[in-house]
């Protein structure tokens, strides 16, 4: 095994692991925003490059509850009037 694909294989796991917290935000986005699978994806992957952050990070911030990711559904709008 060449050093290099050592190095892949010691970052397989962490790979995986945030590839999970990517699919668990776009699930978040998608039951939110009642929208599809693709378009929470390139949402996501829009805000990420608009805010110069990784993708994986931007997911952890919707999964903490920090992070809003394009325009509020209109059942998630408050009544700025009251």
């Amino acid at each position: 095994m060449t050093f290099a694909t050592r190095l892949e294989a010691a970052d397989a796991p962490a790979r995986l692991q945030d590839l999970g917290v990517i699919d668990h935000a776009v699930s978040v986005l998608m039951a939110r925003d009642h929208i599809r699978e693709h378009h929470a994806r390139e949402r996501l992957a829009v805000a990420a490059a608009r805010a110069g952050v990784p993708v994986v990070a931007l997911a952890r911030a919707v999964l903490d509850g920090d992070g809003r990711v394009g325009p509020p559904s209109p059942q998630n709008r408050s009544d700025a009037t009251g």
